[in-house]
């Protein structure tokens, strides 16, 4: 549940984050990993929290050879003022925190996140606050 997955042009389908059972489970659990299929084979990328934080209910659009990680839900005691945004690059499964300027979206979840025709810019729109 909350995961984000991208079929990439090559076969593979790279999901990202998501959560095991609903949040008054004792099993609960938001994961900060990168699971790529490609046929019948499966990498798992485990990522320390300072370098990708618990996410789930995130938009996920890849831009190039990037996928661009978009806002989440997470713990509750982890949310901050302003939406996480992610880069995952989808070669090297490196995964970098980005550095943005300008007025970004706030904490948000549960959204939708379309690249716009200059390739460049990725609106985001509903979800959560």
């Amino acid at each position: 549940m909350g995961i984000a997955k991208v079929e990439m042009a090559d076969g593979r389908c790279i999901n990202i984050g998501g959560e095991h059972e609903d949040w008054y489970d004792q099993d609960f659990c938001i994961y900060n990993e990168v699971v790529v299929q490609r046929g019948s084979e499966i990498e798992i990328y485990g990522y320390p929290k300072d370098v990708f934080p618990p996410t789930d209910f995130h938009t996920a659009t890849l831009v190039g050879n990037d996928v661009w990680l978009i806002g989440s839900l997470g713990y509750g005691d982890a949310r901050e003022s302003a939406a996480q945004v992610y880069i995952l690059d989808s070669t090297t499964y490196e995964i970098r925190k980005a550095s943005l300027s300008g007025e970004g979206p706030p904490w948000i979840n549960g959204h939708r996140a379309v690249l716009q025709a200059d390739g460049e810019t990725i609106q985001v729109s509903k979800g959560d606050v």
